[in-house]
């Protein structure tokens, strides 16, 4: 009884390192959230096991073997901390892998959220963000309902986001709240897609430079641009291949101002994207106009954009109509992406510029309410609406110059013979010699290509078979002259000189005689 009692501390000793060993993995399999309460500073220099052990496990560090490391989250996390990703350059005086230069970190969420009531992720080098997991359902929170942060801070160099799903539930702040801030103005953000939704606040903001090829930008306000303390001007660009969409409950674009410098403004460049708002533009500590902070030449709206177009520019302007919802397009792509979707009873209305819209099916009433040229299936669009139709091409009519010199080919709409198209050909010819007894010819051929189709068309012109006569004899093969006389006198060479002498001896005497004739008349 007494060995018995004597091993009874080791078994439950046993028994507890046993279920501290196996309590986590029994907590990770229902999904375990890591709660970390202090900050962590990860670098290109940081040691995977210092990192595990400082969040619990919750993040490891590897090298990628092109210089950049990736920080793959294991687990949810929950932290009241800043995580914060690469070194800034106080000193400004930079250096291979220093400041600007320093290799890139990057961020995988896979699958994993990260939640925070403080700024959840700040950058001070260069930072790229990613969630390669299979659902996509990496997420970092901001979620503090009377804060006045942002999840993610860009306050070092460069910050790309890929992909995500990104929140703010803070104070609604259209200065201090967002997802995403770029707060020095030497730093750059690329979002390139996920999802970001401001909540009551904005989705994007900053005193840098912010571009958004992608991603859907929810919130109060889609994007605000800023005025730093130092009188630095943000600047926000959409670029033209950009399939970004902002949806927006208050303003999509919105410029904040600084007290120190009213005069100054945030800009935002609209080259692409869709934007879906009750306003487009807001101010807040700005004098600036709506059209000094927002230039628009391109992207889809869902309230008139023209105030924004740059008139000098010329940029198109068009509300299409497409069943029961209506949207504003800006510029020569983005119409002609809406018109793709356009059928039977649909409407366009070319608010201003010039614009060509090929390919219309049937049905398609277009108008042209601007000053600018718009042509619907290659037919002129001006005072009146055009109902569009599709061409039916017939066969083409062919016209030739009388010598053969170039062609033209009229192609006639089967549905409406008032639209002809007329091409010019380009002419090709062969041409096979006449002998003397067998005609020649030249062929004609007339090329001309229309609706991505090649059309010929050719016409012959006989060379007639002829014999080179000479002398009665052909020079090329030596038949006869039918048509040749053979009774003309020769000269030269050939004709019979004793019989010309002699006929000229005679007429010579003949003269002679009758001169001594009539001089013995005279002396008589």
């Amino acid at each position: 009884m007494q060995s018995r009692r004597a091993y009874r501390p080791l078994a439950i000793l046993f028994a507890f390192v046993l279920m501290a060993v196996m309590a986590p993995m029994t907590v990770f399999a229902g999904g375990e959230t890591v709660q970390i309460t202090s900050q962590l500073g990860i670098t290109q220099d940081t040691d995977d096991a210092t990192l595990q052990a400082q969040s619990s496990g919750a993040l490891t560090i590897a090298a990628n073997g092109d210089g950049t490391h990736t920080v793959t989250v294991l687990k949810d996390i929950s932290s009241s901390a800043l995580i914060q990703f690469g070194v800034f350059d106080y000193t400004g005086q930079g250096g291979e892998g220093i400041g600007a230069d320093q290799p890139y970190l990057i961020l995988d969420l896979n699958g994993h959220t990260i939640t925070g009531t403080s700024i959840v992720i700040a950058n001070l080098g260069n930072l790229i963000i990613r969630d390669t997991s299979e659902g996509k359902t990496g997420r970092i929170v901001f979620d503090n309902p009377s804060g006045y942060l942002v999840a993610i801070q860009n306050a070092g160099y460069n910050l790309k986001i890929e992909g995500g799903t990104f929140v703010c539930n803070g104070a609604g702040s259209a200065s201090y709240n967002a997802v995403v801030s770029t707060t020095a103005p030497s730093s750059q953000t690329v979002i390139d897609g996920g999802t970001f939704d401001g909540g009551n606040g904005p989705a994007i903001k900053g005193y840098g430079t912010t571009v958004i090829n992608g991603g859907t930008l929810k919130g109060a306000y889609g994007a605000v641009t800023q005025v730093s303390a130092e009188g630095h001007e943000g600047s926000i660009l959409f670029p033209a291949d950009s399939d970004a969409v902002v949806e927006a409950t208050k303003f999509a674009f919105v410029a904040t101002g600084h007290s120190s410098y009213p005069e100054k403004t945030g800009t935002v460049t609209v080259e692409g994207g869709s934007f879906d708002a009750p306003v487009l533009v807001g101010r807040s500590g700005v004098t600036a106009e709506a059209s000094e902070i927002a230039t628009v030449t391109g992207g889809t709206y869902t309230i008139d954009p023209s105030g924004l177009v740059p008139a000098t520019q010329g940029t198109p302007v068009a509300k299409v109509t497409l069943g029961s919802d209506s949207a504003f397009a800006v510029g020569q792509k983005a119409i002609e992406e809406q018109m793709e979707h356009a059928g039977e009873g649909d409407k366009v209305d070319v608010l201003s510029g010039d614009v060509q819209l090929g390919g219309l099916p049937d049905g398609v009433t277009v108008t042209n309410s601007g000053a600018g040229d718009v042509t619907v299936n290659g037919n002129p669009v001006t005072t009146d609406p055009v109902i569009s139709h599709t061409h039916a091409w017939g066969e083409p009519v062919w016209a030739w110059a009388a010598d053969h010199s170039g062609a033209t080919a009229t192609f006639t709409c089967t549905k409406d013979s008032s639209h002809q198209e007329i091409v010019a050909a380009t002419i090709g010819s062969e041409t096979e010699a006449a002998s003397c007894t067998a005609d020649g010819k030249t062929v004609y051929t007339a090329t001309a290509a229309f609706g991505g189709k090649t059309y010929t068309d050719v016409q012959t012109v006989t060379i007639p078979a002829k014999h080179q006569f000479k002398d009665g004899v052909c020079a090329v093969c030596g038949a006869a002259d039918p048509a040749y006389d053979t009774d003309i006198p020769q000269m030269g060479d050939e004709g019979n000189l004793a019989l010309w002498t002699s006929l000229l001896l005679l007429g010579g005497m003949a003269a002679v005689g009758m001169a001594f004739f009539l001089r013995r008349k005279a002396a008589r």
